[in-house]
């Protein structure tokens, strides 16, 4: 398997892992509160669940989009362009995760923020390299 497949299916993998923590949050939440009301935000949680809520939105919101990339690599056959840095995204999608679980301080922000920035500069550098190929 190539770096670029392996690197799809673990951006997946950490999504799901997010994902899954959602149910078991809101039940705990819901025990405490008695409701079962649902903000998509997470603005009805507090603490962890909240943070949770918007890092598992966040990858909702930008994961895809690097899947589609690194797919329109391997169909075009220009995965050797992914290949080198897709492990990159990865782990820079993790860390951006991570940071957002752990606070939403200005500073784990900003971390946040450059994570999100790595993530989107690669796929811009391999478009760019794929549209020129």
């Amino acid at each position: 398997m190539s770096a670029t497949e392996s690197t799809i299916l673990l951006l997946v993998l950490w999504w799901a892992v997010l994902l899954f923590q959602l149910p078991v949050i809101r039940l705990i939440a819901s025990k405490s509160t008695g409701s079962m009301s649902f903000d998509p935000n997470g603005s009805d949680l507090e603490g962890y669940g909240r943070r949770l809520t918007r890092a598992a939105a966040n990858c909702s919101e930008s994961i895809p989009m690097f899947i589609i990339v690194m797919l329109v690599a391997i169909v075009t056959d220009n995965s050797d362009i992914t290949n080198a840095t897709a492990t990159w995204v990865l782990f820079a999608r993790v860390a951006q995760s991570v940071a957002h679980l752990i606070s939403v301080s200005t500073p784990l922000v900003m971390a946040r923020v450059f994570f999100f920035l790595v993530q989107v500069g690669l796929a811009l550098c391999w478009i760019v390299q794929m549209l020129m190929a």
